[in-house]
């Protein structure tokens, strides 16, 4: 998986059938590197684009059932970085570190 792909796949994973123009707003990428991430991903068996039945200009992208697999996979080896690096946070530690981290996500979500 090349960087930049998670987010895509955690992003399908909220809202499957996402627009090509929607993912790379969310993203906050070109429309043009959001198709070249696409592609390679499409290549790889994680995606699948369908043309909008309200709109044959406009794509809409959707997990298939490797893409779906490999969100398993990754949520694994995040879950494991994340023991690893809070393994001798007390449990009220790790709590405050979660909820800055969800508030520094929101922050630059709302830059």
């Amino acid at each position: 998986m090349y960087p930049g792909q998670p987010p895509l796949l955690f992003q399908l994973e909220r809202e499957d059938g996402k627009s090509q123009k929607n993912l790379a707003e969310q993203l906050q990428r070109s429309p043009a590197t959001v198709t070249v991430m696409l592609k390679r991903m499409e290549i790889s068996g994680y995606v699948r684009r369908e043309a909008d039945p309200k709109d044959l200009r406009s794509l809409r992208v959707f997990l298939t059932d490797q893409g779906r697999s490999a969100l398993r996979e990754l949520r694994e080896v995040v879950q494991e970085l994340e023991q690893q690096a809070q393994k001798d946070f007390t449990p009220e530690e790790s709590r405050l570190m979660s909820a800055l981290a969800q508030r520094m996500l929101q922050n630059l979500r709302e830059a």
